[in-house]
């Protein structure tokens, strides 16, 4: 995130999650809870972000479908054990994931969820206090 809020942002409020930025005509925008500039940031990255995941998606998909098709039918119990904790591996890989793409979109969409809530908290961490950066 350094790139997009190195030096255009300062938290003045942690406690709060108050945060001040210049907007592109230089005007000094107060957004209570980063919810003006978080929905514009994940409307950028919704797109790619849905390509991307639909491309691991696909070859999770891929993954699965290698390891139920296996021509080993007889496995032994450690092998049987190993291939249902691949499985088990796969598949909680692709809930993460499909749930990372609805809170993204989400976001976008200007609803507040628990990544959204980690967004603004790790953001407001690692902004300079104020002064340092707008000159507030």
């Amino acid at each position: 995130m350094e790139y997009p809020f190195k030096d255009k942002i300062v938290c003045t409020d942690y406690a709060r999650r108050k945060i001040k930025y210049k907007d592109e005509f230089g005007n000094i925008v107060d957004d209570p809870e980063m919810i003006k500039i978080s929905q514009k940031l994940f409307q950028a990255i919704e797109e790619k972000n849905t390509i991307l995941i639909n491309e691991y998606i696909s070859e999770l998909h891929n993954k699965y479908n290698i390891s139920v098709m296996e021509p080993n039918n007889e496995m032994d119990e450690i092998e049987s054990e190993h291939f249902y904790e691949k499985l088990n591996m796969i598949t909680n890989e692709l809930v993460k994931i499909k749930k990372q793409k609805r809170e993204v979109s989400e976001i976008a969409n200007g609803s507040k969820n628990n990544s959204y809530a980690e967004f603004v908290k790790d953001i407001c961490c690692r902004v300079p206090p104020p002064r340092d950066v707008l000159k507030i």
